[in-house]
């Protein structure tokens, strides 16, 4: 079945989404609840509040796609648009992903990473430009790992985490879900939930609030 995608969202996310269909056609449009959104040449078909099954059918729409980088509004996004479309995993053709690696609905890996054999990254994550996720990782729902990062091997990151760019997470490390790890941070211990993360060697700055808005 040849996929049709629309992107939720139209923001900065949405514009980095399309350079995964560099060589297809199959971008349908996107849904924003600004009408005054613009992205590149392709089609705003309404408001997000507006999307229901049957108009996503009569566009032709198989698959959905959720553009923001945002960890909460996109969770937010994923449970409630699931029961009315698919949304299938979307991979950059410049990635690297082992035949053994997980990846699982709503998730997108973007040009330059790498995901190695047996690691699992759930469902609704953002595996950012260049990252490298070693083997046996498990990467938690919603949870958005930013350019350049290494996830080091049989680490497991909790859900809706936030990694920030250029992070390094050693081997055999726990993060807890809902934590934040700040740019440049060299993680050699375990985390808890809930925390912010910063520095090299990393420390716990301070607890924060699971919806903890990272882009203000």
């Amino acid at each position: 079945m040849n996929k049709k995608y629309a992107i939720i969202g139209g923001g900065g996310h949405a514009r980095s989404i399309t350079s995964l269909f560099e060589k297809t056609n199959n971008i349908i449009g996107f849904f924003d609840d600004n009408k005054k959104k613009i992205v590149q040449n392709i089609s705003n078909l309404g408001t997000i509040t507006g999307i229901n099954k049957s108009h996503l059918i009569e566009l032709g729409i198989t698959d959905l796609i959720i553009a923001f980088g945002e960890n909460s509004l996109r969770r937010l996004m994923f449970h409630k648009l699931i029961k009315l479309s698919n949304f299938s995993p979307l991979i950059h053709p410049k990635s690297i992903l082992s035949k053994n690696a997980i990846i699982k609905d709503g998730s997108v890996i973007f040009a330059g990473s790498v995901v190695n054999p047996f690691a699992i990254i759930n469902e609704n994550c953002i595996i950012n430009t260049s990252v490298i996720v070693e083997h046996n990782v498990v990467v938690g729902s919603h949870t958005n790992i930013s350019p350049a990062a290494v996830i080091l091997g049989n680490t497991e990151i909790g859900e809706n985490c936030f990694i920030g760019a250029n992070a390094t997470i050693r081997e055999n490390i726990q993060i807890g879900d809902n934590s934040i790890i700040g740019m440049g941070a060299v993680v050699t211990k375990n985390i808890p939930n809930n925390c912010l993360v910063m520095g090299n060697p990393a420390k716990i700055i301070k607890n924060i609030n699971p919806n903890y808005v990272v882009f203000r």
